[in-house]
């Protein structure tokens, strides 16, 4: 398996690597800013850490 380099902006960042202390999550923003793919970054995130079953 290849690994690739996946280069985020800053707010794409922000928005994948924020707390997790809250129970309802928006990513608001313009059309093209990316939003779809940090949410895919973000659940993948969560599901590596979550101490929850699945």
């Amino acid at each position: 398996m290849s690994k690739v380099d996946i280069k985020c902006p800053p707010k794409q960042l922000e928005a994948i690597f924020r707390d997790y202390n809250y129970t309802f999550d928006v990513l608001k923003g313009t059309p093209k800013s990316r939003k779809t793919t940090a949410g895919h970054f973000r659940y993948e995130d969560y599901l590596t850490w979550t101490r929850d079953k699945l």
